[in-house]
């Protein structure tokens, strides 16, 4: 789906996703938001070039392999449930606030980037517990006064080499 001003969706209307909502599901698993072709390196959609490897100035409109997501989790940090998930097969509960988000595809090696929050006024702190390992990463999650704590909702994002 192009973007154009015609594609505005109501304000509260859950059955409906916005035109944003659209391209961006589009974009991140691989279609082109036009004619829903799949992506491949190389391909453009909607103006962008996916491909694999940046150059020492990356080049405007370009979507390099290393700055897509690689994982991501939505889960609750009372049922250790998983809402929804992308590269993650399962959750691990170590402990009050202590999770272990396991990868279904493994990283390369260790040096990948996680980016993690919760969804509630309890935990304030959310932090990455033992160094991680190509398969999994420690989520620790705290309170103010650093007690640890299990948050409602807890999204973990990953990015790497894989």
């Amino acid at each position: 789906m192009a973007w154009t001003s015609s594609n505005s969706v109501s304000v509260g209307d859950p059955t409906k996703k916005s035109a944003f909502d659209e391209l961006f599901d589009n974009i991140l698993i691989g279609r082109d938001s036009t004619t829903g072709a799949m992506i491949s390196a190389g391909t453009t959609a909607d103006g962008l070039t996916i491909t694999g490897t940046a150059p020492a100035t990356p080049d405007a409109d370009t979507i390099y392999e290393k700055n897509i997501i690689n994982a991501w989790v939505k889960f609750t940090g009372v049922a250790d449930t998983i809402d929804n998930a992308f590269n993650v097969f399962d959750i691990t509960d170590n402990g009050t606030g202590d999770y272990d988000v396991n990868f279904d595809l493994d990283f390369t090696n260790v040096d990948y980037v996680i980016s993690a929050t919760v969804m509630e006024n309890s935990a304030r702190i959310v932090t990455v517990g033992t160094a991680p390992a190509t398969s999994a990463v420690q989520i620790l999650c705290f309170d103010s006064g650093g007690t640890a704590t299990e948050p409602t909702r807890i999204l973990v994002v990953a990015m790497g080499d894989q």
